[in-house]
């Protein structure tokens, strides 16, 4: 069976027959809606579509009926990445791993890592700017027995930002890098040899030795100010901090779950592909 390519229009290119790859074709929406022609699958590690088709259509070059069930443009990037690539796809963004995973993407509500229920007595004694993050399970006659966690899925990209006034300066700050005291931390937005602006804070900062991840660049913090504040302190249990490691791993893991086409159907979109390109 030809491939994908083997369906696209010929033009002449410089005085040379080339096939036009720039032509784009997408299943028709009703197509794509229509669950009862596709059924889910789950990638293994290190499958490929090739191999998929084979064992589903019999034949590998069916690997683009595939592609275009899950409207995968790109396979290198929109294909999963098994551990060995996903480690060197971070490496060669973030530099090292570690930094992945200490530097923050966002900030979201946790509800997902909250399964715990509360009374309805415990519900109202809470504060009121929380009970937003809370939704009432009903028991019999509609009576609420409980609360748990709502579903929200709210994301924000920094909780608040920070005015630091520094002096006592060993080597020079950098923007985009994150600034650590112990366990507490932000990222740079500005620096200079006076003040450090931060956002996307964890912990508490106080008048101390402060130090950057990347330059290691250390100062001394003896006053600081809150310019602006997303989340407030009483909220903050609610929210989690999401790093670049768990927000790519997020990314890849979500594409391993894709739709096969039902076989029956594979020759109608065989040949609506070849009318349409022809």
């Amino acid at each position: 069976m030809p491939g994908y390519f083997n369906f696209f229009p010929v033009l002449n290119y410089s005085n040379k027959l080339s096939t036009n790859i720039l032509v784009k074709i997408k299943f028709d929406q009703s197509i794509q809606n229509n669950l009862a022609i596709f059924y889910p699958y789950t990638i293994q590690q290190g499958e490929r579509a090739d191999q998929i088709s084979e064992r589903y259509y019999g034949d590998p070059t069916y690997d683009w009926i595939i592609y275009l069930s899950n409207n995968i443009v790109d396979p290198y990037y929109d294909w999963p990445k098994n551990i060995e690539e996903f480690n060197e796809f971070l490496i060669a963004k973030y530099v090292n791993l570690d930094y992945a995973k200490s530097k923050i993407a966002f900030f979201r509500v946790n509800y997902l890592n909250s399964e715990s229920l509360i009374s309805p007595s415990s519900y109202e004694s809470i504060n009121s700017g929380t009970k937003k993050y809370f939704a009432p399970v009903f028991g019999y006659n509609e009576n609420i027995v409980s609360y748990k966690r709502k579903k929200m899925d709210l994301a924000i990209e920094t909780n608040k930002i920070i005015n630091l006034s520094i002096n006592s300066s060993n080597g020079t700050f950098t923007e985009g890098e994150m600034l650590y005291q112990n366990t507490n931390r932000g990222m740079i937005e500005y620096a200079n040899s006076t003040n450090l602006i931060i956002s996307k804070v964890l912990g508490s900062f106080s008048n101390g030795s402060i130090v950057g991840q990347e330059s290691s660049a250390s100062a001394v913090l003896y006053n600081q100010n809150l310019i602006s504040q997303s989340i407030p302190d009483s909220e903050a249990s609610f929210w989690e901090a999401v790093d670049y490691y768990t927000y790519e791993n997020e990314v890849n893991e979500s594409k391993f779950n894709i739709k096969i086409l039902d076989s029956s159907y594979l020759n109608k979109i065989v040949k609506d592909v070849r009318d349409l390109l022809s």
